[in-house]
């Protein structure tokens, strides 16, 4: 559950971007990404929160949590290397 509340929380930026810009104000124009980018910000917002999850963790001691932080840092990893690659 924590990692899809992950997930959806990056979704729900990308909607307030994209209402943003619409709404005028934006970025004018053609934005691009480069793939190795892309992944490299998904890493670093899972890494994000798995920290998160870990301060909770031990304020909390819930074993759950921990599971949530282990799999944003399963997710942030394959997603560095996943940059790396395609960077190479």
């Amino acid at each position: 559950i924590l990692v899809e509340a992950s997930i959806h929380s990056r979704h729900l930026r990308v909607l307030a971007l994209y209402g943003r810009i619409n709404a005028g104000g934006g970025p004018i124009g053609r934005v691009e990404y480069p793939r190795w980018l892309l992944f490299e910000q998904s890493a670093i917002e899972f890494a994000a929160f798995s920290g998160l999850y870990m301060l909770i963790f031990f304020l909390t001691g819930e074993i759950t949590i921990l599971g949530g932080a282990a799999f944003c840092s399963a997710i942030a990893i394959r997603h560095w290397l996943w940059g790396r690659e395609a960077l190479a």
